[in-house]
């Protein structure tokens, strides 16, 4: 419309919305292309963490399912002469953690005063620093390549 009261002779041939630059909306390549190299760098530095925690997260699974073979143990002891040998006379069947993080096992032929049972990591556990734990009749072992005190307080 600028032209038009300019050249008032002239009939205007343009109205103000063609005569307009129409705004643009959205974000240029090069915006995007930003954000998406921040939240990759934010995504790289954030899942190490992410999967640490998820990792210690199911340390409880092998937790919870040694403390309870070992109270499962505990009342077949004080039914029988020995500790049960196979883990379903304590009513594990598998051999399967209780959410399968981990695979359970009595180690060597328990007898009338002890038993050992462990729990190693399975393929999603496997890179857990933790490794394998491993109970007794008296609680958590910590000797030799079981996991330490610092695992069972997660």
């Amino acid at each position: 419309m600028m032209i038009c009261r300019k050249l008032k002779f002239l009939k205007c041939f343009f109205t103000d919305k063609q005569m307009d630059f129409k705004k643009k909306k959205g974000f240029t390549l090069l915006e995007l292309m930003v954000v998406i190299a921040i939240v990759a760098i934010l995504a790289t530095l954030a899942y190490p963490s992410w999967i640490n925690s998820v990792r210690k997260a199911r340390r409880a699974d092998a937790i919870n399912s040694l403390q309870d073979l070992r109270t499962n143990q505990s009342q077949w002891r004080a039914n029988h002469v020995t500790y049960a040998t196979t883990l379903a006379s304590v009513g594990y069947t598998g051999g399967a953690s209780m959410e399968g993080h981990y695979t359970i096992a009595i180690v060597g032929t328990p007898d009338a005063t002890t038993f050992l049972a462990t729990a190693t990591p399975g393929t999603d556990q496997a890179a857990d620093s933790c490794g394998t734990f491993a109970i007794d009749q008296d609680g958590p072992n910590h000797g030799g390549t079981y996991a330490n005190a610092r695992c069972w307080n997660r």
